[in-house]
C-alpha cells in the first residue's frame, strides 16, 4: 500500500466520521395509552411557538417529512390549521435554533442546529394515546449539513411514534 492510497483512505475514513450521526432525534416525556393501537388517519395540526430565522422552511420540512413518512406507514394525514374539537394529531414547534452551519462544517462539536416538538395523538377510538417530546437535531454533515434537517429527522420519529406507539 502507497502513503498516497493510505492518506486516501484515512481521508474517506474521516469523512465518513464526520458524517456518521450527523443528525437524528431523541424523545424525552414520552407516554403511550396501554393498549395503544395507531390510528388508520387523523387530522394534524401544527403549531409554532417558537421564532426564529428558516422557521417558515423548517415547519414546511417537518410537515413534508410527517406526511410522507405517515403515508408510507399506512395512516392518512389531513393536515388543518386549527383545533376543531375532535381527536386529531397536536404537534407544536416549541423551540427552533438553526444552528450555525459554519461552526458545524469546521467540526468539534460546534454549531448544532435543533427543533422541539411536543407531539399529542390519538389512539384509533380517538382516546389520548401517545405524547411526548422530540427532539430533531444536525451536527454535521456535508459542508455543515442544512438545519432543515433537524425538522425531516423529528417528522420522521414523529411517524414513526404514531405508527408504533414507541419513542425510537
Amino acid at each position: 500500500m502507497t502513503i498516497s492510497s493510505l492518506a486516501r483512505s484515512l481521508a474517506v475514513m474521516a469523512l465518513s466520521a464526520l458524517l456518521v450521526g450527523c443528525a437524528g432525534t431523541t424523545w424525552s416525556q414520552v407516554q403511550t395509552a396501554p393498549g395503544y393501537q395507531a390510528p388508520k388517519q387523523t387530522k394534524v395540526v401544527i403549531m409554532v411557538q417558537a421564532n426564529g430565522e428558516g422557521l417558515a422552511d423548517a415547519v414546511a420540512e417537518l410537515k413534508a417529512s410527517l406526511a410522507s413518512e405517515l403515508s408510507s406507514k399506512g395512516i392518512t394525514a389531513t393536515f388543518v390549521q386549527a383545533p376543531d374539537g375532535t381527536p386529531m394529531t397536536e404537534v407544536t414547534v416549541a423551540e427552533w435554533d438553526p444552528g450555525s452551519r459554519g461552526l458545524r462544517w469546521l467540526g468539534f462539536g460546534g454549531g448544532e442546529g435543533h427543533i422541539l416538538v411536543l407531539v399529542k395523538s390519538p389512539t384509533a377510538a380517538g382516546q389520548p394515546g401517545y405524547s411526548g417530546t422530540a427532539r430533531g437535531y444536525v451536527k454535521a454533515g456535508w459542508f455543515g449539513g442544512s438545519s432543515l434537517n433537524s425538522a425531516s429527522e423529528a417528522g420522521i420519529a414523529i411517524a414513526d411514534a404514531i405508527a408504533t406507539g414507541k419513542a425510537e
